[in-house]
């Protein structure tokens, strides 16, 4: 029997996943717990500083001015899904992990296209006639 660190009720140690680099070998909070944690989570709309970007392409100068313009970028794209129906990303202008150039997760860099348009670009960036440049 273990207790739940959230719900402070005492489970039986199966209501725990596994966490082998604990002493008891479980997370500390129930399956219950952790499951209604992760949906609340992945219902956010506007994702905080902790980007999911590689740390090299978040520069050190961002202003929380450049922070607020970033998550219009995601909100945008949530509501734009919402009301349409098709799904709709932030694209990186200049790919983040591009073959000859790499950008920075910086809002200069950012827009927001369809996830059919984006998944077509590929890592890849725009010359200045809007086509697809392929060796970046």
């Amino acid at each position: 029997m273990k207790e739940c660190k959230s719900c402070k009720q005492t489970k039986s140690r199966s209501d725990f996943y596994p966490k082998f680099t604990t002493k008891d070998g479980l997370y500390t909070v129930c399956k219950t717990c952790h499951k209604a944690k992760t949906a609340a989570y992945k219902k956010t709309a506007i994702p905080d500083k902790s980007v999911s970007v590689p740390n090299r392409c978040v520069p050190p100068w961002l202003t929380d001015s450049d922070w607020q313009e970033i998550k219009a970028f995601y909100f945008q794209a949530v509501h734009l899904t919402a009301a349409t129906g098709s799904r709709f990303v932030v694209d990186h202008i200049y790919p983040l992990r591009g073959a000859t150039v790499s950008g920075l997760h910086v809002p200069s860099n950012l827009r927001v296209v369809s996830e059919q348009e984006n998944r077509k670009k590929h890592n890849k960036v725009l010359d200045s006639n809007e086509t697809w440049v392929y060796g970046s």
